[in-house]
C-alpha cells in the first residue's frame, strides 16, 4: 500500500510541475484565446449534391483545396493542424478546407469555424459522409487505432470534381511549409502523389505479417515503392475517368490488407505515382538505429536514398511532421516534434481543452502504474 502511494505520488508531482509549465504558456495564449471564442459561430457549407462549391471570394487567387476526414477520435484536433497551415500560408493563394465530417464532434467543427472565420483567404466546407460510410460498412474495416474515417479520401475525387488536383492530410500532422506548394506538383498523367513510406519498405523485410500483406500491393524486389497516405494530391480526372475510388472498394471487398486504405490506394495507382520529397511527410524516427544497423542485409539500392532522406527530414525546419501510430504528442509531450504541435495548439481557440485532455491522461497513467 505504501509503495503505490509513493507511487502514485511521484506520479502526481511530475504532473504538476508539467502543468504549472503548460499554464504559464496558456496565460502567454489567454488574449489570444479570447479574441476567438469572441467571435459568433458561422454556417457550416452544407453543399448540396455530390459536387462542392467554390467560393467566390477565391476569384482573383489560386486556390488550395485542403481536404480532411474528421471523426469523433480525431476531430477535436482539427484546429491544430489548420493553424499550422495558417501560420504557414501566403497572401497569393486562397485555401479551401474541406472536412468529411465522419461523426466528429460539434464542438469541434464550431472551434474550426471561429477560428477560420479570422483569416480572409480562408474558407471552411462540411459534408457530411456518415451515410456514404454506412452503406459501405461491410467492406470499411476498422483496426488498431485506424477508424472508418480513413475511406473518406476515397471520396476525395468524386465530391471535389470540379479541381484538377486536390490535396489530402491526415489530421495528426504539423506543416512547417506552405501547403500550396504541392499545388505545384506536375501529375502528368500520374494518379497521385505521396511519400515513400521508407518504414513500411524496411518493415517488408524484416516483419513477416508486413511481408504477407504486401504481396500484390507492390514489389520491393522489382525496385518498387509504397507510399504512406497520410499526405496526398489526387490528380481528380484520372480517377474518375478511370473510377479508381471504385476499383479501391472492389479491391478492399477482395481481400484484408494491413493498411487497409493505404495499401488499396498503393495497388490501384502502382506505377502511377509522383513520390514526393520526405520533407512533406515526415514520419517518426522511432527505429532508425534498429534498422541502420540490419540495412546491410537489404542490399537493394532503391531504399538507400530515400531511408537517408526520411533520417534528415525530421530535423528539419520546414519538415511537415507526421505523428503515426500510438504516442500522439496530445498525450505525449516527450513525442519527437511535439512541442511543435503544443505551440500550434496554443494559438486555436480550445487550447484549454488540450490542457485538460493531456492532464487526465497523465491522471489515468498515474493511476494505472500505481495499481500494477
Amino acid at each position: 500500500m505504501h509503495k503505490d502511494s509513493s507511487q502514485l505520488t511521484a506520479h502526481s508531482s511530475q504532473l504538476t510541475a508539467h502543468s504549472s509549465q503548460l499554464t504559464a504558456h496558456s496565460s502567454q495564449l489567454t488574449a489570444h484565446s479570447s479574441q476567438l471564442t469572441a467571435h459568433s459561430d458561422i454556417t457550416p457549407a452544407e453543399l448540396a449534391g455530390s459536387e462542392l462549391v467554390v467560393s467566390l471570394a477565391a476569384a482573383n487567387k489560386k486556390e488550395v483545396p485542403v481536404v480532411f476526414c474528421a471523426d469523433k477520435n480525431y476531430g477535436f484536433y482539427l484546429p491544430v493542424v489548420v493553424q499550422s497551415i495558417i501560420d504557414n500560408s501566403s497572401a497569393s493563394y486562397y485555401y479551401q478546407i474541406i472536412v468529411l465530417d465522419c461523426g466528429a464532434a460539434k464542438e469541434a467543427i464550431d472551434a474550426l469555424q471561429r477560428q477560420i472565420r479570422l483569416v480572409a483567404n480562408f474558407s471552411l466546407h462540411v459534408k457530411n459522409i456518415e451515410d456514404w460510410l454506412d452503406q459501405h460498412r461491410q467492406v470499411f474495416e476498422e483496426k488498431w487505432h485506424l477508424t472508418r474515417a480513413m475511406y473518406g479520401r476515397l471520396l476525395i475525387p468524386e465530391l471535389c470534381r470540379g479541381y484538377d488536383k486536390v490535396i489530402y492530410s491526415d489530421i495528426d500532422v504539423v506543416f512547417n511549409r506552405d501547403i500550396a506548394d504541392l499545388m505545384s506538383i506536375d501529375l502528368e498523367e500520374n494518379y497521385i502523389a505521396g511519400v515513400i513510406d521508407v518504414a513500411t519498405m524496411v518493415g517488408t523485410f524484416f516483419d513477416k505479417k508486413i511481408n504477407n500483406s504486401m504481396r500484390g500491393v507492390y514489389d520491393i524486389r522489382a525496385g518498387e515503392y509504397y507510399i504512406n497516405s497520410g499526405i496526398l494530391v489526387f490528380n481528380t480526372k484520372a480517377w474518375l475517368a478511370l473510377n479508381l475510388s471504385g476499383k479501391a472498394i472492389d479491391l478492399l471487398s477482395e481481400r484484408k490488407f494491413l493498411f487497409p486504405d493505404q495499401d488499396a490506394i498503393n495497388s490501384i495507382c502502382n506505377g502511377k505515382i509522383v513520390f514526393l520529397e520526405q520533407e512533406w511527410n515526415s514520419l517518426p524516427p522511432k527505429h532508425f538505429s534498429q534498422w541502420e544497423k540490419r540495412f546491410g542485409e537489404i542490399h537493394l539500392a532503391h531504399i538507400a536514398a530515400p531511408f537517408k532522406e526520411w533520417k534528415k527530414s525530421y530535423n528539419s525546419n520546414r519538415g511537415v511532421f507526421h505523428f503515426t501510430g500510438r504516442g500522439k504528442p496530445w498525450e505525449d509531450v516527450s513525442a519527437k516534434n511535439g512541442s511543435l504541435w503544443w505551440y500550434y495548439a496554443g494559438k486555436t481557440p480550445i487550447y484549454s481543452y488540450y490542457i485538460r485532455n493531456l492532464a487526465l491522461s497523465a491522471a489515468n497513467s498515474a493511476f494505472t502504474a500505481a495499481k500494477i
